[in-house]
């Protein structure tokens, strides 16, 4: 039977049994592996997380490899996961493959098969990296790509935060490089980092790519366009704000089509699920939900719309955009009605003799109040 995490770590010396024991209820309280938690909360590193790892599985690490004995590889690997070379020499054909995450049991299966579309007999073999290590080996083959090259890597980067289940990307200048990181579960988490000159010109891909005017130099912006991936349709919306290092540009990702979600399908506890599913028949009343960017919200309020009957009851929301669609509600973007805002808008759909209405923010007095008085 495989050591649990939490074991490895205290039998490493990485932690001690106080902070074990803190870290489970944590990471059980808040629904996050026990590794992430120990390491936001700083009692480890991503290197400790990497080592503790490799323990737990009886894997070697990336710098245990020797990198220049691999014939190095095109094949490509999404999410925590990258495709290091074939090994030279053996009679059969071994895929060195680094990951920061061997319990990501897709992840071994999109491996082998991507191995298997260049030798038939592949073997995956698999080392763990840390998600530092796993950025400088993406940054590294792209310096001498060309421009366009460059545009698809943006393009895969997007790819990747979707498939990931990220609802931000954050592409941050800092003085030696572009730190790029997802917001995932509402935490964000290391993707890459590219050295200078290279994060430059990722970043001005990005900005081409995402329709941001590259010729206003320095300047706050904002810009809404629509990525494909998986044959589905990704809204994104992006801003761009100036810093002392350089310009942060910050996607945030819509798929509208998981307006389909389910109470059940969000990861809350069962007396979370006991009580919000109740609310969903209410026949009045006021439910708020609170928290940080990216935390799940939106996705939970439209999980909760989700579960009332649309048929015999009229459901209307007004947001800032429409991040989902639902079948069977009416749906309004204040992006589309000039001059209102949340406080007006909702005003004229209470004359919509609505049963349920979801209000995408609630900003000052005004809005609160009408919100309270629609509500009792």
């Amino acid at each position: 039977m495989r050591t649990r995490f939490g074991e490895c770590a205290l039998a490493m010396q990485r932690i001690d049994a106080e902070q074990l024991s803190e870290a489970l209820d944590g990471a059980q309280r808040e629904q996050q592996r026990l590794g992430q938690w120990l390491q936001q909360q700083g009692y480890l590193t991503g290197a400790d997380v990497r080592d503790i790892l490799a323990e737990q599985f009886q894997l070697p690490t990336l710098d245990q490899i020797a990198l220049d004995t691999l014939e190095r590889t095109a094949l490509t690997l999404s999410g925590p996961w990258w495709a290091l070379g074939w090994e030279l020499g053996r009679p059969s054909a071994q895929l060195y493959v680094a990951s920061a995450d061997p319990m990501d049991l897709p992840g071994w299966d999109r491996a082998r098969a991507v191995a298997r579309t260049e030798q038939a007999d592949a073997q995956v073999m698999l080392c763990v990296a840390s998600q530092a290590e796993l950025g400088a080996l993406r940054a590294e083959p792209l310096a001498a790509l060309s421009d366009e090259e460059i545009v698809a890597q943006t393009q895969q980067c997007l790819v990747d935060a979707v498939r990931q289940g990220a609802s931000d990307v954050h592409l941050q200048p800092e003085s030696d490089a572009l730190r790029v990181r997802f917001r995932v579960d509402g935490v964000l988490r290391s993707y890459a980092r590219f050295a200078y000159p290279l994060g430059q010109r990722f970043l001005d891909a990005t900005r081409l790519h995402m329709g941001l005017d590259i010729g206003r130099g320095s300047a706050p912006q904002d810009a809404r366009t629509q990525i494909h991936v998986d044959q589905r349709d990704i809204d994104c919306r992006v801003a761009q704000m100036p810093t002392h290092s350089g310009d942060a540009i910050v996607l945030r990702l819509f798929d509208r089509e998981r307006a389909d979600l389910r109470l059940g399908d969000l990861g809350l506890s069962a007396a979370a699920q006991a009580l919000l599913a109740p609310l969903a028949e209410s026949p009045s009343g006021l439910v708020l939900f609170l928290g940080p960017t990216g935390s799940g919200k939106t996705t939970t309020l439209y999980a909760l719309l989700a579960h009332m009957d649309r048929e015999q009851r009229c459901i209307v929301t007004l947001e800032d955009p429409v991040e989902y669609r639902l079948p069977g509600a009416r749906q309004t973007s204040l992006e589309r009605i000039q001059g209102v805002g949340f406080a007006d808008g909702l005003r004229a759909l209470l004359r919509q003799d609505p049963d349920v209405m979801l209000i995408g923010e609630i900003r000052d007095a005004d809005t609160a109040s009408v919100a309270v008085q629609a509500a009792l």
